[in-house]
């Protein structure tokens, strides 16, 4: 997955935004995974739209396990909109 995101991120002018979608798939993404493409890339680059249940633990890990550097966006539709944006979300 890190080369996977580090060819996309490096290929394209644009940002990336990372996205968990383990509810559909199975498997989240590492944190560790997005600590390491922030710290390569930074926030500007790199962003995030965890959908891993529970929504709101998870956002609260990522935002800790980056230093509260990780641009988050809201990943569930906005049903727990209020929550995620108390939790540092950028959108």
């Amino acid at each position: 997955l890190l080369d996977y995101f580090t060819a996309l991120a490096e290929s394209v002018g644009v940002s990336v935004i990372v996205q968990d979608a383990s509810g559909y798939v199975g498997k989240a993404i590492p944190l560790t995974l997005c600590a390491e493409l922030l710290r390569r890339f930074g926030p500007d680059k790199i962003l995030f739209k965890p959908e891993a249940a529970p929504i709101g633990p998870n956002l609260s890990k990522l935002r800790d396990a980056t230093g509260g550097q990780a641009k988050i966006y809201e990943g569930s539709g906005g049903v727990c909109l209020v929550d995620s944006y108390r939790r540092g979300i950028a959108g």
